[in-house]
C-alpha cells in the first residue's frame, strides 16, 4: 500500500518525459507487462495508427513481447481479435481451484488443491497460450516487415537478464522466446537449448534501454505498471539515463486483474489505452474525461436566452444584483460566477488562472457522476451531465446551483440549436471500434 502510494505521487509530481512533437519521423515503441493488461497496449497502437504515428522499432517484455511481435508483423486487426476472443482458457490449463487461487479468493482446501497441482506438473501448462501464439504471430512477416524487433527474458540458468532481438534469434524459434519472455513465475519453465528463462519482467518492467539511440531518437513508452526496483528507479530519476526523447503514456484508471482474460475487460482496457495516448499527444483534451478540443457551448446557449430567461438563469446561479443590462452580462458577470467553482476544486483563487468552460464542465460531470472512460465532444459531456443531474435517484436529490444553471441553459436551448448536431470527434470512429 505504502509503495503503491509512492509510486502515485511520483508519477504525479515528477516533471512530464519530452513529448513527441514532430511528425513524419519514426518511433520505438516499448511495451510493458502485465498479463492480461496488455489489452491496453492495443488501444495504444490504433491511437498511434489513427495519429500517422510510424513505428519503426518495437521492444516488450512478457505480454509486452507478444503485443510487440504482433505490432513488427503489421497486422492491427489480428491481435484486436485475438485480444477480444481470448479466455483463460486461451492461455492456460488449469483446474478451478486453481483459477481461484489466481483470482484471490480461495479456501485452503482450493489452495493446498493448486498447490498439488503445479507441484506434480511442475508449473502450470501453458501450452493453449503456444498454441494461440502459432496462429496468430507470422514469424516470416516480423522478418520481413522492416521494423527491429527484441525482447527481454531472463535466463535461471545463467541468473542474469537477456535483451534477444530478431537478428539473434534463430529461424523457427520466434515462439519459443516469446514464450521465455511472458513465462510468469508459477508457468511450467521455457526452456530453449537446455536453459531454463523466466519472465523478463522480474528484471525489469519496462525495457526502454533496448531502444538504440542511433536508430531511434525518440520512444513511445508504455507502462502498464512498475514491478521492478529498475522501473521505479527510472521513474525516480524521470528516466534521465536515456540519450533518447520518451513519451511515457500510463493508464489513467485502474487496470484491473493481470488474469482477466475476457472479452468485456479487454473491450474497456483497450479503449482507455486509445484514449490515454491520444490525449498524451494531445489530440484531444480533457483532465479527468476525454474532450475533442472544442469550446463548450456554455456561452452560446446563455447567448441564446432571452432576456427574461437570462434573468432566470442569473437567479439560478444566485448572481446578486442582477445588472440592468442583460445582455452584456456574460463575461462581466456570469464568467466571474462560473470561475468560483473551478477556484474552489483547484485551490486558485480569483485571477490567478484564466476560466476555462472544459474546466468547469469537469468538475461538474463528476459530481453528477458521469461515466469518465468515454470520448466525449463538450457538448456530448455537457448533455450527458445534465442527463445524470436530472435523472438522479430520488434518495440522492441535491441541489447545486452551477448544475442548475447549465441545466436550465440546455433545457431552454435545445430547442432553439440541437448541439447533438455538432460533428462527432475525429477520433471517435476509432474508439467506437472496441465496442462495435
Amino acid at each position: 500500500m505504502k509503495m503503491t502510494l509512492l509510486l502515485a505521487v511520483l508519477i504525479i509530481f515528477l516533471p512530464a518525459a519530452p513529448l513527441y512533437s514532430e511528425p513524419g519521423e519514426a518511433v520505438a515503441l516499448v511495451l510493458s507487462g502485465g498479463g492480461a493488461k496488455g489489452a491496453y497496449e492495443v488501444g495504444v497502437w490504433k491511437a498511434l495508427i489513427d495519429l500517422e504515428v510510424e513505428i519503426d522499432a518495437v521492444y516488450g517484455v512478457s505480454v509486452g513481447a507478444v503485443n510487440g511481435a504482433a505490432i513488427a508483423a503489421g497486422d492491427y486487426q489480428k491481435i484486436q481479435n485475438l485480444w477480444l476472443g481470448i479466455t483463460k482458457s486461451d492461455v492456460m490449463n488449469i483446474s478451478e481451484a486453481g483459477q481461484r487461487v489466481l483470482e484471490g479468493s480461495f479456501s485452503m482446501r482450493d489452495l493446498a488443491d493448486a498447490a498439488g497441482e503445479i507441484i506434480e506438473h511442475k508449473g502450470i501448462d501453458v501450452s493453449p497460450l503456444r498454441a494461440l501464439l502459432e496462429t496468430s504471430i507470422n514469424e516470416d512477416e516480423i522478418r520481413a516487415g522492416g521494423r527491429d524487433f527484441g525482447l527481454l527474458t531472463f535466463s535461471l540458468t545463467e541468473f542474469e537478464n537477456k535483451y534477444v532481438y530478431i537478428s539473434d534469434i534463430p529461424e523457427g524459434e520466434l515462439i519459443d522466446y516469446i514464450l521465455a519472455s511472458a513465462n510468469f513465475p508459477l508457468f511450467q519453465r521455457q526452456i530453449i537449448n537446455g536453459k531454463e528463462y523466466i519472465d523478463g519482467a522480474v528484471y525489469k518492467n519496462v525495457p526502454i534501454e533496448m531502444v538504440d539511440p542511433g536508430r531511434n531518437r525518440r520512444a513511445v513508452v508504455v507502462v502498464l505498471e512498475y514491478s521492478s526496483p529498475r522501473d521505479i528507479a527510472d521513474l525516480i530519476s524521470n528516466y534521465n539515463a536515456y540519450e533518447l526523447e520518451l513519451t511515457i503514456i500510463r493508464p489513467s484508471g485502474d487496470l484491473g486483474s493481470i488474469l482477466d482474460f475476457n472479452a468485456e475487460y479487454s473491450r474497456r482496457i483497450m479503449g482507455m489505452g486509445y484514449l490515454d495516448c491520444l490525449r498524451t499527444f494531445k489530440a484531444i483534451g480533457g483532465k479527468n474525461y476525454f474532450l475533442s478540443l472544442e469550446e463548450p457551448p456554455i456561452k452560446k446557449m446563455f447567448t441564446a436566452l432571452n432576456s427574461e430567461e437570462k434573468i432566470v438563469a442569473c437567479e439560478l446561479l444566485e448572481v446578486a444584483p442582477i445588472p440592468e443590462n442583460v445582455e452584456e452580462i456574460f463575461e462581466a458577470v456570469i464568467v466571474p460566477e462560473l470561475a468560483k467553482e473551478v477556484d474552489l476544486v483547484y485551490g486558485t483563487t480569483s485571477g490567478e488562472r484564466e476560466f476555462a468552460q472544459t474546466d468547469l464542465i469537469e468538475i461538474l460531470a463528476e459530481k453528477a457522476g458521469v461515466e469518465r472512460n468515454v470520448l466525449y465532444t463538450p457538448a456530448g459531456l455537457l448533455d450527458a451531465m445534465v442527463e445524470s443531474y436530472i435523472a438522479r435517484d430520488d434518495h440522492k436529490v441535491y441541489y447545486d446551483r452551477y448544475l442548475d444553471f447549465i441545466s436550465y441553459l440546455r433545457l431552454k436551448t435545445e430547442l432553439r440549436f440541437e448541439l447533438q448536431t455538432e460533428p462527432q470527434c475525429k477520433y471517435s470512429e476509432g474508439f467506437n471500434s472496441f465496442n462495435p
